[in-house]
């Protein structure tokens, strides 16, 4: 294996730089830059070629891993025709590239005029074999590699400037001023350069080639020129000769209502170029025929001559009036829309007033002025929105309002109350609807109201009359319990009931307590009685403390 030097080593470290004294991106790079040669205008007209044939192919002619790897493909290999990848590349442009990139800057461009007249060239005649500048033929020495010598050569060149003197009969020249910084270099025929470089190393048998082949160029040149100076005098030309001028003519074809590919297609086969000078609306003619051109057709020019033409952007858009849609089942209303010739797009949402399947409203609104083929968005109704009822139970009134109206919901006016062991008195037991069930939004939803828990009513009997003993089971065979019994005196007789809290007949809840008062018979005012008396209140006292007791 061997390893071959070609004094770009450096570019490993930089994805844009060559050597040390050019710079370029390396894909776009000339051989003799990637040499380390002259750079002069030819190096820029390579890299034109190379960035015309990315435009052509979509990528550049040499790709690899590294900048060094890119740039030995400049020097070592060929660049593929973009006609392989583009077949329909009109044959002057391919051409052109071609030159551009050839590796030998004499068979370039020798400069910049040169490839913006081919250039101009081929707009008028794509499929022409012109060519301008360069040798127009290979050197004797076509081979792109350099010798060893000259590879040895290119890569001192930092250090040695060779001077060719005519006139020195010297075996060599000798540059002094590179003498102390001069770096051994090594060919591969183990010959050494040591700031000295032999005129003899350049084959004397190619230097009478080339002188031959440019006296020969030269010969050639002259002889063109007279003939082409002869020619534009007329001295060729005979009173006969008239068919070279009408070869150069055609008669423009006829290209209305074909296509912008058919009228190249047809242009091809005249030798007549295209330039689209715009674009305009047409009845007649569809979107992308031709509508006009000019010349006409029929009309005789000169081959290589511009056509120009319009294409139609189709017919002029009419413009019609949204119709009123508005409340309309939704198949009608689509069908007037598609009458109007616009585009239908249909949107659903919820209604307060639109009932289901009616057309809410359209967007753009009705009676908006719009261009045939619009698109209109027509609202559909879905009815009123549903919505599930909250559960409310066991909230009391002013917060199941609030949880309702949250929802979207309004409380209702109907109101029933019922007993309940569970929930107080004043909380709500249920909704009608009832909780979950979907209704319309801003249903008002009915309650059931608690009244408590559910007791027995009884009626207070009438103690009147009674004695304690037969008030208290009155009270305990009516399901009332026995109250405050109290004493007093009384001119009713001693022992009987003189009032009761609860009026006799009175409905009151079952359990209820009844207190009555016990007559102590009239109060006694002589002395004989004092004791007595003294007694009867220690007996009613003692009489109280039972009452307490039963009550209890």
């Amino acid at each position: 294996v061997k390893v071959t030097d070609f004094g770009i080593a450096r570019a490993t470290t930089s994805s844009n730089t060559i050597s040390t004294n050019v710079m370029g991106s390396v894909h776009y790079t000339s051989p003799e830059q990637a040499r380390g040669g002259v750079v002069d205008e030819k190096s820029d007209i390579y890299s034109a070629g190379v960035t015309m044939y990315e435009m052509v192919t979509g990528h550049v002619p040499f790709d690899g891993d590294s900048t060094v790897s890119v740039a030995i493909k400049h020097l070592q290999e060929e660049i593929i025709s973009p006609a392989v990848e583009v077949p329909d590349i009109p044959k002057s442009l391919e051409k052109i590239i071609i030159k551009c990139t050839q590796k030998s800057t004499a068979m370039r461009y020798q400069n910049c005029e040169e490839l913006i007249l081919d250039l101009k060239r081929s707009l008028m005649d794509p499929e022409g074999s012109f060519m301008s500048g360069g040798s127009g033929q290979p050197a004797s020495d076509a081979t792109v590699i350099m010798d060893t010598q000259e590879i040895a050569r290119v890569q001192s060149q930092d250090y040695l400037k060779e001077y060719d003197d005519p006139d020195d009969d010297d075996d060599y020249d000798y540059d002094e001023r590179y003498d102390n910084r001069y770096e051994e270099r090594r060919s591969s025929d183990g010959k050494r350069y040591a700031g000295r470089v032999r005129k003899e190393d350049v084959n004397p048998q190619m230097k009478k080639v080339m002188k031959v082949l440019m006296i020969v160029a030269a010969v050639i040149i002259a002889f063109a020129l007279i003939f082409g100076v002869s020619r534009a005098l007329g001295a060729f030309r005979t009173g006969t000769d008239t068919t070279v001028e009408k070869d150069t003519k055609v008669k423009v074809p006829d290209l209305l209502g074909k296509t912008e590919s058919e009228a190249k297609e047809e242009l091809k086969k005249y030798n007549l170029g295209y330039q689209i000078i715009g674009r305009e609306t047409s009845d007649k003619y569809d979107k992308g025929e031709i509508l006009s051109q000019d010349p006409s057709s029929g009309t005789e020019v000169e081959k290589n001559q511009t056509i120009k033409i319009k294409i139609s952007t189709g017919a002029e858009p009419k413009e019609v009036s949204v119709p009123d849609v508005r409340g309309k089942a939704q198949a009608n209303a689509q069908k007037i829309l598609e009458d109007a010739n616009l585009v239908v797009n249909t949107e659903f949402s919820f209604s307060d007033s639109v009932e289901n399947g009616s057309v809410i409203s359209t967007n753009p609104e009705a009676g908006t002025t719009v261009e045939e083929g619009s698109s209109v968005t027509m609202y559909v109704s879905k009815g009123k929105e549903q919505i599930s009822v909250p559960d409310v139970a066991g909230s009391d009134v002013d917060t199941a309002a609030g949880t309702l109206q949250s929802a979207g919901l309004n409380l209702g006016s109907e109101v029933s109350s019922e007993y309940s062991d569970t929930l107080e008195a004043g909380m709500i037991i249920r909704t009608e609807p009832e909780a979950g069930k979907k209704v319309d939004k801003g249903t008002s939803v009915n309650y059931v109201i608690s009244k408590g828990k559910k007791v027995e009513m009884v009626t207070v009997p009438n103690l009147s009359n009674k004695d304690e003993s037969a008030a208290r089971q009155a009270l305990i065979d009516a399901g009332l319990t026995v109250g405050d019994v109290k004493f007093e005196y009384s001119s009713v007789t001693e022992g009987y009931v003189i009032s009761q809290t609860a009026s006799s007949g009175s409905q009151v809840e079952k359990g209820s307590a009844v207190g009555f008062t016990i007559s102590l018979g009239p109060e006694k005012t002589d002395g004989k009685d004092e004791g007595k008396k003294d007694n009867t209140s220690e007996d009613a006292n003692d009489s109280n403390d039972v009452s307490t007791y039963n009550e209890n």
